[in-house]
């Protein structure tokens, strides 16, 4: 049984989730199973993109196990930002475009796939927000 702790992933950082609530993942804490490391990864998800970054590489560096990483949430579980939905998708779109160059060779396949997919997928969903824009502007 492979045993993470949160500054296996975290390169020694607390990671701080909820200001507010005072909810915090301390780095002595350790992760043996699924469960564990996906709520440790929503945590994750709500920081910033080098934040999120830095963790799914120190994953990817302990663990390649792709039914565990699908599971993962590699982006945030709520929209926020400036601009409007495109713009805030757009930078979902870039995101998982700089997670790329992590997913290479032959371990890492399913993954890469997996990521790629959930790119086109939103850029699909563009697509339709677009057209839905401009049936409301015409409406």
């Amino acid at each position: 049984m492979t045993i993470f702790t949160l500054s296996d992933i975290m390169t020694m950082q607390t990671l701080q989730a909820n200001k507010n609530s005072g909810f915090k993942l301390q780095s002595k804490a350790k992760y043996t199973d699924e469960q564990s490391i996906y709520h440790l990864f929503c945590a994750v998800a709500e920081q910033g993109p080098d934040r999120r970054k830095n963790a799914l590489k120190r994953f990817l560096e302990l663990n390649s196990d792709y039914a565990l990483f699908e599971k993962l949430p590699l982006l945030s579980l709520t929209y926020t930002g400036w601009g409007g939905l495109i713009p805030n998708i757009q930078r979902r779109i870039d995101y998982l475009n700089s997670l790329l160059p992590m997913l290479t060779g032959t371990t890492f396949l399913k993954h890469r796939k997996k990521v790629e997919e959930d790119i086109e997928s939103l850029k699909e969903y563009i697509k339709s927000e677009e057209v839905r824009e401009l049936l409301e502007f015409l409406g």
